[in-house]
């Protein structure tokens, strides 16, 4: 009973540590509950894309789990620093480390307890909540309702009990490395002006300069995708070799400046930060990758959510489309009786080669029939579709493509201009482009795409040559481009119009790729809403865990530099310049995270908008107000947590008159 007593006068003793780590674990435990509920929910089997949904839900849940430990350990270990001096104490009174193990135990046996109560009652209330807002974005009917299972609450419990038993073990390390002088010296035994490696600076410049580079420069949507992490991962590395090295040189350029440095407030604000900049630079950094996180996650989901017309128009032009290799008269025998019951318009049909697969370089395009050929530089890929000169003749009206001429669509490449001329398989043509060409409509893919009109001679000789293997021998044949649109305003109706009218297509040519713009924006309403509600789960974790970060370093910070500003204020500072050095510190400290994060988000702005063009979104407008939103968004937050932890800064430095 003697150690339970002393670790939950602890607790209540040291409520400004302790009671930001108890939230943040409660909400954890909130969040973490939340998903698990909509993950193991039966009503997710029955949404549209489900297997999709589920996936995301889940990966999403394994993410948080992972960030929550991470988070953990970092809040404890603000704890556990400013709790050195106590166990010190503990030590010299004549407790041993077995002794100060117990109270270290009962300590987290107690916060455990605490936040598991709280996060499972709150996260009740906050995952019935959070239930309410993501069936209103997915805008699902009655079947998805909100189910509480014993399983959810069951992995919830044994997650956080492994995550508290792993920092018990981290802590009990901790306090048997140390030696019980050390102890009662706390954090302050490593205070010595940091000295700054050049090296160190001119390395985070190098994967600065490499990271922006690859985003701005970067041209295929594949090849973003595969380089996106290559860029995340060098422009961290980068944040904290710059905030590290850079942030010490800076100080120290201005501690050189006599002009500027011997001023009260300069003069403290540069002594007071100068001599521990290695740590608070590290925290400074991380708050500004977690500012650049919040940023990126924000404004890509709520793009996805708020494009989601926009995805819809680019994937599908018409309501209809329909590939098929079986006989058109049949096709159109199927969708002529539908005129029956729906008015059809913008009705077209064309007999074209399938997609194929071909690598760019230069003027010249080469068949391909693998990626792999294009494995290391995908922006090199193309897609071709060709039209025959009887066929464009057909559809159009108009004269083909002369001798060794090529008709083009669309005007311009996806990446580059159009060449005046092109060599297919060593055969040259000029080129000749088409402003528009029905049914294929001009946008914008994460492969190039082009449609070809050419000789029909030409075109029959180079498919029996190109794909002459067994497994390739299905692109020799034509495929049957059928598109229209019906005319039905009610969107329930649409619905069930759709699936009616792919019914019916597909007993057709059971065959045939249908593909119905009404039954894909429902789809996409499922991927997109469970994505941008994720997307705001995890900005609201990034949130807190920058919040915290921020809290944690104002009142270590705060507790350090108190008995410096009492020391100064006995010897003739004033509580008005104590608070105006106070507010320039904290201005001065918290204000390059956020600069530093609109920077980095603005650099990765092209790579973000390569990445959504994977997904059909091709409005630039869009994003760029959905950006700017979240930015001014994210830096009122911002802007709230510097004032509310200048404040709890300033009580615990400022001397009472």
């Amino acid at each position: 009973m003697f150690f339970q007593k002393i670790a939950f006068s602890n607790l209540r003793k040291n409520t400004k540590a302790y009671a930001p780590f108890l939230l943040s674990m409660s909400l954890l435990v909130a969040v973490i509950m939340m998903t698990q509920i909509i993950v193991n929910n039966p009503g997710m089997n029955k949404l549209p894309s489900s297997q999709s949904a589920i996936f995301m839900f889940r990966l999403g849940n394994i993410i948080l789990m992972i960030f929550a430990a991470i988070f953990s350990f970092y809040t404890n270990n603000f704890l556990i620093k400013q709790r050195q001096k106590e166990f010190g104490l503990y030590n010299v009174l004549g407790l041993g480390k077995r002794e100060i193990a117990l109270v270290v135990f009962w300590e987290l046996f107690y916060s455990c307890l605490i936040s598991l109560v709280a996060g499972l009652v709150g996260g009740l209330l906050f995952a019935r909540l959070g239930f309410l807002i993501l069936k209103r974005i997915l805008d699902v009917g009655a079947s998805f309702v909100f189910e509480l299972s014993v399983e959810s609450i069951g992995l919830v419990i044994l997650y956080f009990l492994i995550v508290y038993g792993c920092l018990f073990l981290f802590n009990m390390l901790q306090v048997r490395r140390t030696k019980p002088i050390e102890l009662m010296q706390g954090s302050k035994r490593n205070e010595k002006e940091p000295r700054a490696k050049g090296f160190l600076a001119l390395l985070g410049i190098i994967c600065l300069i490499v990271g922006y580079t690859i985003s701005v420069t970067i041209q295929s949507p594949i090849s973003a995708l595969a380089l996106f992490f290559v860029a995340v991962i060098l422009v961290i590395v980068a944040t904290y070799l710059l905030f590290i090295s850079g942030s010490i040189k800076a100080l120290q350029f201005l501690k050189k400046r006599s002009t500027y440095y011997y001023q009260t407030t300069h003069f403290i604000n540069v002594s007071t930060m100068l001599y521990r900049m290695k740590q608070n630079a590290a925290g400074l950094a991380s708050i500004c990758i977690l500012s650049t996180m919040v940023l990126v996650t924000v404004a890509t989901t709520a793009s996805l959510y708020f494009g989601q017309k926009n995805v819809v128009e680019t994937r599908y032009p018409y309501d209809f489309q329909i590939e098929s290799e079986a006989d058109s008269q049949q096709l159109n025998s199927t969708i002529d009786g539908l005129e029956g019951k729906v008015t059809l318009k913008n009705r077209h049909q064309v007999t074209t080669t399938k997609n194929l697969l071909f690598t760019v370089d230069g003027n010249t395009l080469t068949p391909s029939t693998t990626f792999e050929d294009n494995s290391e530089h995908l922006e090199k890929a193309v897609f071709l579709i060709f039209l025959t000169s009887t066929e464009y003749q057909r559809i159009t009206g108009k004269e083909g493509p002369g001798k060794n001429e090529l008709l083009v669509f669309p005007e311009n490449w996806t990446n580059q201009a159009l060449p005046k001329e092109l060599t297919i398989d060593n055969s040259s043509f000029t080129l000749r482009s088409l402003t528009e060409l029905p049914p294929f409509t001009q946008a914008e893919n994460p492969v190039q795409q082009l449609v070809l009109v050419v000789d029909d001679a030409w075109l029959s000789e180079k498919l029996s040559t190109w794909y002459q293997e067994k497994d390739f021998l299905m692109y020799q044949q034509p495929a049957v481009i059928t598109v229209f649109d019906f005319q039905e305003s009610d969107g329930s109706n649409r619905e069930a119009l759709s699936k009616e009218i792919q019914e019916k297509l597909r007993k057709t040519d059971p065959n045939a790729s249908i593909e119905s713009k009404d039954l894909f924006q429902i789809q996409t309403k499922t991927f997109t809403g469970g994505f941008f509600f994720l997307g705001l789960i995890f900005g609201l974790i990034f949130i807190l865990a920058a919040t915290l970060i921020i809290y944690y370093k104002q009142v270590s910070e705060g507790m350090e530099d108190k008995e410096r500003f009492e020391i100064l204020q006995k010897v003739g500072l004033s509580h008005k310049e104590v608070k105006q050095v106070i507010q320039q510190q904290v201005l001065m400290i918290f204000s390059f995270p956020l600069i530093a994060a609109i920077i980095h988000l603005a650099f990765a702005f092209p790579l973000i908008q390569k990445l959504l063009l994977l997904f059909g979104l091709t409005d630039r407008n869009l994003l760029i107000s959905v950006t700017v939103i979240s930015v001014v968004a994210f830096a009122v937050v911002y802007l709230l947590v510097y004032l509310i932890t200048a404040k709890v800064y300033y009580r615990l430095v400022e001397r009472e008159q």
